[in-house]
C-alpha cells in the first residue's frame, strides 16, 4: 500500500495570505529614502569664499612666479647687451696757449662818455628807434638829447633836461587854456590831472639832483615819463 502524503493546511485562507504578501511589497516600495540635511546657505558661501581666495592665491602666486621670471631673464639680456661707449669729447685738455678759448687776453675796458648835445642826440639814435621827442615839436633837439642822456647814464643832466622841458610844456598849456600869466607849473599840472603826489616827488628830485644828492636810474626814467604823461595830457585837453 502505497504511503500517504500528508499536506499540512491552515486555517488562513489562500487570498488573505496573498493579500498580506502584497501589503508589505507595496510597504516596501512606499519607504521614503534616509533624509539627508541640505547645507546651509552659510556654509555654500563661505566654501565658495574659500574656494575663490584659494584660486587667486594660486593665480596671484603663478603671476608673481612670471613676473620674477621675467625680470630675470631682462636682467640677463641687459647685461649681456652692448653699451656703445659715449663719443670722446671735442674739447681737447692740451689746448695751445694762444687758443681764443683760454686768451689770457684783458677784458675790455669802458669809460664814461661826456654828455654833449649832438653826441648825445646821435648815441640816442644808434642806441634805439625808439624815442618821444616827436611829443615835443618845439624842443625836439632838446628832447633827443634828453634821451641821449639817458642812454649814456648821465642821469643828473637828463633830470635837468626833464625840468626844463615840463617847465616849458606847462607854460604852454597855461598860454593856450587862457590862464592868468602867473599861474604856477604847480597849478597847471594839477589843473592837467597830475596826481599832487606825483608831482611833489618830481619837485624834489630837482631839487635834490641841484644840491648835488645821489640819484638813480629809475628817477631819471620816472621825471622823463612825468613830462611825457604831461604832453599826453596837454593834447588830450586843448
Amino acid at each position: 500500500m502505497a504511503p500517504e502524503i500528508v499536506i499540512g493546511r491552515t486555517e488562513e485562507p489562500l487570498a488573505d495570505r496573498i493579500g498580506r504578501v502584497s501589503e508589505a511589497i507595496t510597504g516596501v516600495r512606499r519607504q521614503k529614502p534616509p533624509s539627508v540635511a541640505a547645507p546651509s546657505t552659510e556654509a555654500l558661501i563661505g566654501g565658495t569664499e574659500a574656494a575663490v581666495e584659494e584660486h587667486l592665491g594660486r593665480a596671484g602666486e603663478e603671476v608673481w612666479k612670471g613676473a620674477v621670471h621675467r625680470a630675470a631673464l631682462e636682467t640677463r639680456t641687459l647685461g649681456q647687451s652692448s653699451v656703445p661707449s659715449p663719443a670722446p669729447s671735442r674739447i681737447s685738455s692740451n689746448a695751445p696757449a694762444d687758443s681764443p678759448l683760454i686768451s689770457s687776453a684783458a677784458p675790455p675796458s669802458f669809460r664814461a662818455v661826456e654828455s654833449e648835445p649832438g653826441r648825445a642826440a646821435a648815441l640816442a639814435r644808434e642806441l634805439s628807434n625808439l624815442s618821444f621827442a616827436s611829443l615835443f615839436p618845439r624842443r625836439i633837439d632838446h628832447a633827443l638829447t634828453l634821451e641821449g642822456d639817458l642812454a649814456t647814464g648821465a642821469l643828473r643832466s637828463a633830470i635837468e633836461r626833464s625840468d626844463e622841458l615840463a617847465t616849458d610844456l606847462l607854460a604852454e598849456t597855461a598860454r593856450r587854456a587862457g590862464l592868468d600869466a602867473g599861474a604856477s607849473a604847480a597849478t597847471v599840472a594839477l589843473l592837467l590831472g597830475v596826481d599832487g603826489a606825483s608831482w611833489l616827488w618830481f619837485r624834489r628830485l630837482v631839487e635834490r639832483v641841484r644840491e648835488g644828492g645821489p640819484v638813480a636810474d629809475r628817477d631819471a626814467l620816472a621825471a622823463y615819463a612825468l613830462v611825457i604823461d604831461l604832453r599826453l595830457r596837454s593834447d588830450r585837453l586843448l
